[in-house]
């Protein structure tokens, strides 16, 4: 037996008090009873060491289980997000349900259900999903964009909008911010909210300029703006020039001339001195009649117009281009020149005078006009035809060969590019 003294066992009734030892062997952390030198005698259990050795095993097994339980979270989860990817949604499915079983607090996994859910055209239980998630992790990109668009899908627009709203303004990625403003701007449409619609649009089409799916929302807002205020005229004021031009200038949309000069005929007999309708009835008859009357009637009109107001540039360049169509070339001289002096950035004028000159075979001075209206207006295809004649002139082919290709370009593009909307006859 070890000489070694070791603390003292229990009071053992074989031995006096204070005479006992260990048994032979030294000592181990993990040592659960006591061994009495006294031979024969049973050994005795050690309690405070059976305690920490039973809790240093629970510790272990819990660890045990607990990265046991984080492996298959994160197996299940890899296998969620491969099925979505493969479009198994139904495997993708039950992937993250069990994600969320083995631990409800898993925010992600309980957004990842909830798209899966949405996926799925089951919008309740998305919205269940992504309503647990954001109480566990208000915090998760994007989060509140699943829940709006989900929101949505269950026709609950109003509850939608708030979300929409606030990611629309802390959204930076451009594509994204878009989408958000879009669904933003259509639930205002739904809501028959309109108003806050509009500073929406106006920063989509900053965003996304040419995006069709932009260009048509803003129609519909603008339209639905548009048709309000039309309406509330109508029934306020339904035989108002204003309401009357307005269905004029419908007309003239259409291509319907002769109907839209009879509503400015009915302006005209009410107020017959109200500036701009004289000029507009004027324009109307030359569009809808090429006749030699026509244009006496339209010169009639302009003239009138000029008795209302002296400065109106777009009525002379009118009494031009009819003078210029009559070969008076000196009286339609003189019409543009009065109209440059008074608008030299209108490009009708710059076009009359240089087609003007064309005529008296001043080429130079034309070409000037037209460079200068080609600056102003580089998309405006008669302005090329007459720098193509200006360029011929001058005795430069090449640069008339690249007008005239210019000229063709666009021409075809206008074709291309005019909406049958426009010449559309609308309900009566």
């Amino acid at each position: 037996m070890s000489n070694v003294v070791y603390p003292a066992c229990p009071p053992c009734p074989a031995r006096p008090e204070g005479d006992h030892r260990y048994g032979a062997g030294e000592e181990s952390s993990t040592t659960l009873w006591y061994a009495c030198a006294t031979k024969g005698q049973a050994p005795v259990l050690r309690p405070e060491r059976l305690l920490a050795h039973a809790t240093v095993l629970l510790l272990g097994a819990a660890l045990l289980d607990g990265q046991s339980k984080e492996a298959e979270i994160r197996a299940q989860f890899d296998l969620g997000e491969k099925a979505e990817q493969q479009g198994d949604l139904q495997s993708a499915l039950r992937a993250f349900q069990k994600v969320t079983e083995l631990n409800p607090s898993d925010a992600e996994g309980h957004a990842r259900l909830g798209l899966v859910y949405r996926k799925l055209g089951m919008p309740r239980e998305a919205i269940e999903s992504l309503e647990r998630a954001r109480r566990l992790d208000p915090k998760l990109p994007r989060l509140g964009v699943l829940l709006a668009l989900s929101y949505i899908d269950a026709g609950r627009c109003r509850d939608a909008i708030p979300l929409l709203a606030a990611e629309f303004e802390l959204e930076r990625e451009s594509s994204v911010r878009s989408v958000v403003g879009q669904r933003l701007a259509q639930c205002y449409l739904l809501t028959g909210d309109e108003g806050p619609a509009l500073p929406v649009i106006e920063t989509l089409r900053q965003i996304a300029p040419d995006d069709p799916d932009v260009l048509q929302l803003a129609l519909r807002v603008y339209m639905n703006r548009w048709n309000g205020a039309f309406q509330r005229l109508l029934s306020k004021a339904p035989d108002s020039h204003q309401a009357r031009q307005i269905l004029a200038e419908g007309l003239e949309s259409q291509e319907r001339f002769a109907e839209a000069a009879n509503q400015y005929r009915e302006i005209l007999k009410a107020e017959p001195r109200l500036p701009d309708m004289h000029f507009r009835l004027g324009r109307a008859i030359l569009r809808s009649d090429a006749s030699g009357q026509a244009e006496d009637r339209a010169l009639a009109e302009f003239r009138k117009e000029l008795e209302i107001n002296p400065v109106n540039a777009a009525a002379l360049a009118e009494i031009g281009e009819i003078h210029l169509k009559r070969s008076q070339l000196e009286e339609a001289s003189r019409s543009f020149s009065q109209a440059f002096r008074l608008q030299p950035g209108y490009v009708p004028v710059r076009l009359g005078l240089a087609k003007t000159l064309i005529a008296e075979k001043q080429w130079s001075k034309a070409l000037e006009h037209l460079e200068a209206a080609a600056k102003l207006a580089p998309e405006e295809e008669a302005v090329h035809y007459n720098l193509m004649i200006a360029y011929r002139g001058l005795g430069r082919p090449a640069d008339a060969k690249r007008a005239f290709e210019m000229f063709e370009r666009l021409k075809q593009a206008k074709q291309q590019n005019r909406s049958p909307l426009l010449r559309a006859t609308p309900p009566q």
